[in-house]
């Protein structure tokens, strides 16, 4: 008898205990978009409608097909930009979150501006 769960299993049983947990896995997710980081923007993504609306609910609520949504979430999937934000929607309704991003002063690397002056700024996401 094996004594530990699958990972994802795990996930998704937090998630839907915990709402929090949930609104951070999205805050993650949104932080990995902003970062370019887009395979784990998906993965984190792909776990949270596991955990809350399934992929087939979200499919229908989108107005595609199933396998559609799984493939735009899947390791080589390349959603475009309005679905992309449409399942961020959804998930946001689904774990009563409210997205937002946040300018942050940095002061890690300096930017050149046009003009030669340093600028520092990061961005950040907030659920």
């Amino acid at each position: 008898m094996p004594l530990t769960r699958d990972y994802r299993e795990t996930v998704v049983d937090r998630i839907q205990r915990d709402r929090e947990f949930a609104a951070l896995l999205l805050q993650r997710a949104l932080q990995a978009l902003l970062e370019r980081d887009l395979a784990r923007a998906r993965s984190l993504l792909r776990d949270l409608v596991h955990g809350t609306i399934s992929f087939p609910s979200l499919a229908k609520k989108m107005g595609k097909k199933t396998p559609s949504v799984f493939r735009m979430l899947g390791e080589k999937g390349h959603p475009r930009l309005e679905n992309l934000l449409e399942i961020i929607r959804h998930l946001c309704v689904a774990i009563g979150a409210r997205p937002g991003v946040q300018v942050l002063r940095a002061r890690a690397p300096i930017v050149r501006g046009r003009r030669g002056s340093p600028r520092r700024s990061r961005v950040q996401a907030t659920a």
